[in-house]
């Protein structure tokens, strides 16, 4: 781990999991706002090519090697990031175990307890470990979860019950520490192009097949895009939302505010009802 270059003032983020996908969209947002980011990946030298990144475009971070599977790194990278920037004003809870991404019929009862553990208890823990920080920033926590935490997706048991989880946890703390002014609060992104498909060994045919199919849930966007759920986090993060704790942001295309299509009910027939009512 490098030293960071925080100049007087700015405000320091960590964004777990930001070696690319939405967590990279977000670290690199925040570092165009004059945000110092704290860039975390399992692989070292992942997280470090973002960091190259950002500061060739005039931003300060840092790598730090972070696995959201290993609880003894937790206390590290908060410790990490207090050490090279005094302090903590943003935590990003965005990694998440990517076998939460695939059915679990094959699971052993090991593998299950696991798997919620590491996604649910683990995060808690870092935001209690970064609590401290935050309070003394009047800082804040954005976790991230997903439109399926309202919206289940059949077949991800895991997945959906983990970020049904992540959103009750923000509700919780958000009432916890709202004394405190530490705010809480989710992202809830719908269906975002990233590259989890790929790291789970699936192939490209399959992958662009899927985003179309789940375009059509999505309206006003189509599928997604990092940048999308980068900007609500930039938001969530700034002073405009200084008195916003203990949501749940939906970045999903229109999709959590879809409705059931009349039954018989044809297009011609939608149509003519926007235009005279019902």
């Amino acid at each position: 781990m490098e030293n960071g270059n925080r100049s007087t003032g700015q405000r320091v983020a960590i964004v777990t999991g930001s070696s690319k996908g939405i967590g990279k969209a977000i670290a690199v947002q925040f570092s165009r706002q004059s945000i110092s980011v704290v860039v975390t990946s399992r692989d070292l030298s992942r997280a470090q090519k973002v960091v190259n990144e950002i500061r060739a475009d005039g931003g300060d971070a840092i790598a730090v090697a972070f696995d959201i599977e290993d609880p003894r790194q937790l206390d590290a990278l908060i410790d990490q990031t207090v050490s090279c920037y005094g302090g903590i004003d943003i935590l990003v809870n965005n990694a998440i175990s990517q076998r939460c991404l695939i059915p679990s019929s094959g699971f052993l009862d090991q593998d299950v307890i696991q798997i919620l553990s590491c996604n649910i208890a683990h995060n808690y823990l870092l935001c209690k470990k970064a609590f401290p920080h935050l309070v003394s920033k009047a800082g804040c926590i954005i976790n991230i979860g997903s439109v399926v935490a309202d919206h289940h997706l059949l077949g991800l048991p895991l997945y959906g019950l983990v970020k049904g989880a992540i959103n009750q946890m923000t509700r919780v703390l958000a009432s916890e520490w709202t004394r405190e002014k530490v705010r809480v609060n989710t992202i809830n992104p719908g269906f975002v192009r990233t590259q989890a498909f790929h790291d789970l060994g699936i192939d490209s045919e399959t992958i662009e097949s899927a985003y179309q199919f789940y375009s059509k849930y999505q309206p006003l966007s189509g599928t997604g895009v990092p940048s999308d759920v980068a900007g609500a986090a930039l938001f969530l993060a700034g002073e405009s939302a200084a008195t916003i704790t203990g949501i749940s942001l939906a970045v999903d295309g229109g999709f959590s505010a879809s409705a059931l299509s009349l039954y018989g009910a044809s297009d011609v027939e939608h149509s003519a009802s926007k235009e005279g009512g019902f």
